[in-house]
């Protein structure tokens, strides 16, 4: 999901700055090919729109999507396969993510609840 907010577009974890690539899809409800498939709508947007990530490593500038079309490996990319496997190895190289029982309910609720049935 995009969000185009004057300027600027809001991108969550979509699309992140440059050599972040983009949101893992080997996390709950992650699809490689639809999110391989979704990247095409960043073409309706010119170059000059801000790029406003869901978080990015600490000390990140936000830069526009003429800068990430540059900077940004996926967007570079030319196929699903290219894509697919840049996912296979980056979802290898950073491994499982620790706090994903806390985090994902704590996204579902908008807070951390006591217990959740599906994650015993």
């Amino acid at each position: 999901m995009i969000v185009d907010v004057a300027g600027h577009i809001m991108t969550g974890d979509f699309l992140f700055t440059g050599d972040g690539g983009v949101g893992r899809d080997d996390l709950p409800s992650g699809r490689v090919d639809d999110h391989w498939d979704a990247l095409s709508v960043l073409e309706r947007f010119s170059g000059d729109v801000v790029v406003c990530t869901g978080h990015d490593p600490p000390g990140t500038t936000m830069q526009t999507l003429a800068w990430n079309r540059d900077s940004n490996p996926v967007l570079n990319m030319a196929s699903l396969e290219e894509f697919a496997s840049w996912q296979a190895e980056t979802s290898a190289r950073l491994g499982g993510v620790s706090k994903i029982k806390t985090a994902l309910p704590a996204n579902i609720f908008a807070e951390i609840p006591e217990h959740v049935p599906w994650l015993d």
